[in-house]
């Protein structure tokens, strides 16, 4: 027989534990339904999106949402309405195929005053990129010539993960 757990040293005994373990489960049982769980659904906010792998905020109080479709653009979503014209489009650079393509981006604290955005994608031959884009005059488009690979892992052929 192996013991459920073994601690010493914490200055409680055993028979004290098991009367706070037993108190904290009738307490836990005793709460309504509702103060336990979240009432969740379902609501559509936009169509017309290719394979989204991420929905996102830029902390930068604009109130746009950031979606990123795994063929490699970064689209916005600003009043309920999807920009037409992509924020990022990485389709020429990014190698799109089941597991792979634009998997993240990322923003960083204060971004609105350092205008970058990280993006993490794969590469036709699998290897994975961690790079950064300046973000141009107009705020909702950065510029995809503007890359700084920050981060490259090549990956064996056949292999699906790190």
């Amino acid at each position: 027989m192996y013991p459920i757990a073994t601690h010493t040293g914490c200055g409680i005994s055993h028979a004290r534990r098991m009367r706070f373990a037993v108190w904290f489960a009738t307490l836990s049982l005793s709460l309504p339904v509702a103060a336990q769980w979240a009432q969740i659904g379902w609501e559509r906010v936009a169509t017309g999106l290719k394979q989204p792998t991420l929905v996102t905020g830029s902390g930068d109080g604009s109130g746009r949402v950031f979606i990123v479709e795994q063929p490699g653009r970064v689209r916005i979503l600003r009043n309920g309405a999807l920009v037409e014209k992509p924020f990022l489009d990485l389709t020429a650079r990014v190698g799109y195929d089941k597991e792979r393509g634009l998997l993240s981006v990322a923003f960083p604290p204060r971004f609105a005053e350092r205008k970058r955005v990280y993006a993490d994608f794969t590469e036709d031959d699998g290897t994975i990129v961690i790079a950064r884009y300046k973000v141009t005059a107009d705020p909702d488009v950065a510029d995809p010539a503007s890359e700084e690979i920050l981060l490259r892992i090549p990956q064996q052929i056949g292999r699906a993960h790190v």
